[in-house]
């Protein structure tokens, strides 16, 4: 039987609107968010110094479901701060956006990156709590890395008189305590010293702290030049260490040790 032009009209506008809401292709089932949400992160530390903190993790390198991670779009550093004398042992912190750090993408290879944050404005006689997320996407940001927490003290001036004297296959080091503090106070007793020695990337630390006004450096090759520095560290809670200023560098010529 014939159909009227009218007809087939129709049927032409029937079939386009069914392939319209039906699509044309076969379309990817949408990825639930923790495919695509990172990990927490878990080894935040940080570095108290004159300057104030700074803020170092790695790049999260798996979703929470274990898959590989190709890049970090951003992360967001949080911050809480409180009254170091009247904080609320059980009551949540006041957590904050401080700042977004950009992230980036991440190597093909099993390799560390590192991303960091510097907080200058602090206090002293404040606790400061920090955390960081990191997000892969509008909608998919990690849960809280580890906190870190502490109170800011005001740091330690340079310590003064530093000296190098090469002599028996050893560098013996000696200094005075700083004067003060960098506000002008005078120094508080239990401040300990930190021992640094230029190497080739920077200067590095040579030993734990210590609590004493010199130092042997034993590890010298006879005829090495070596130049070092030292910083008054003054201790607060949670096992850290506010590094005051360096003090002005000595620079030495190892000698040769003496025939018994």
């Amino acid at each position: 039987m014939d159909r009227s032009p009218t007809s087939a009209l129709l049927l032409v506008f029937a079939v386009t609107v069914l392939a319209s809401l039906t699509g044309c292709g076969r379309k990817t089932p949408p990825l639930p968010p923790e495919a695509v949400t990172a990990a927490p992160i878990r080894d935040l530390t940080a570095r108290l110094h004159a300057g104030g903190v700074t803020l170092t993790w790695s790049f999260p390198r798996r979703t929470v479901t274990g898959e590989r991670l190709t890049a970090i779009s951003t992360f967001e550093v949080f911050r809480a701060v409180q009254p170091a004398d009247n904080a609320c042992a059980r009551c949540p912190l006041p957590f904050k956006l401080r700042q977004v750090v950009e992230g980036g993408p991440l190597p093909a290879r099993i390799l560390p990156r590192q991303a960091s944050f510097d907080d200058a404005a602090l206090r002293p006689g404040f606790r400061y709590s920090y955390k960081v997320r990191a997000r892969t996407g509008p909608f998919a940001v990690s849960g809280d890395s580890n906190i870190l927490s502490f109170v800011w003290r005001t740091p330690p001036a340079a310590p003064r008189s530093f000296t190098a004297i090469a002599e028996d296959g050893a560098v013996r080091l000696r200094w005075l305590p700083p004067a003060t503090l960098l506000d002008g106070r005078p120094t508080p007793p239990d401040l300990l010293y930190r021992v640094e020695r230029m190497e080739t990337a920077g200067y590095r630390a040579l030993g734990p702290p210590t609590a004493a006004t010199n130092f042997t450096d034993l590890r010298i090759r006879s005829g090495a030049t070596y130049r070092y520095r030292v910083r008054a560290l003054r201790p607060t809670d949670n096992g850290l260490f506010i590094a005051g200023l360096a003090s002005a560098p000595a620079t030495v010529t190892a000698e040769t040790p003496s025939e018994p």
